[in-house]
């Protein structure tokens, strides 16, 4: 008795896995359009750069001063494919533009002390960008649509503050 039913569990084990090994197949295939499938996923509505893994997000601004819209990228950030950053441009300054210490402590502060998007600024281009990453192995399209909205509302949130900073 023992013996037979060790020989169906065996049966039984060796079908699946032989069924799960063209499903294997086809998930790494997929793997090759992961940022698509998440990008679509989301229910948003976005435009493609051509010919690029770089997707378009605008959404309306409400609370900072002077700006209509925000402008967020969704791209892998390596070429291995495995890390999706989501970013927004909040401050675009001219090349070369040397940041106050002040503004520059503020973001490390935020940085520091909230969870999610994250502040990056690059001097040599003059501009500030709220970013968020993650593993593309753990994103689903809700995850996803809640990093976007987390970027573009830390901009609408955060600009009239940075602004203020900026100010001589």
């Amino acid at each position: 008795m023992i013996r037979t039913t060790q020989s169906v569990f065996l049966l039984v084990f060796a079908a699946t896995l032989a069924a799960a090994l063209p499903a294997r197949a086809q998930v790494q295939n997929a793997n090759q359009d992961a940022l698509a499938l998440l990008v679509k996923a989301t229910g948003y509505q976005f435009a493609q750069v051509p010919d690029k893994d770089i997707y378009l997000f605008i959404f309306s601004a409400s609370d900072a001063k002077g700006v209509d819209r925000w402008f967020v990228r969704v791209s892998y950030n390596n070429e291995r494919k495995n890390w999706v950053v989501v970013s927004c441009t909040v401050i675009d300054k001219e090349d070369s533009t040397a940041f106050p210490l002040e503004l520059k402590d503020t973001l490390l502060r935020y940085n520091s002390d909230v969870p999610g998007s994250k502040f990056a600024w690059d001097e040599a281009n003059g501009d500030i960008d709220v970013q968020w990453e993650a593993p593309t192995q753990f994103l689903t399209g809700g995850l996803l649509a809640r990093m976007i909205i987390d970027v573009a509302s830390t901009c609408d949130d955060q600009y009239n503050n940075l602004t203020k900073l900026l100010e001589p």
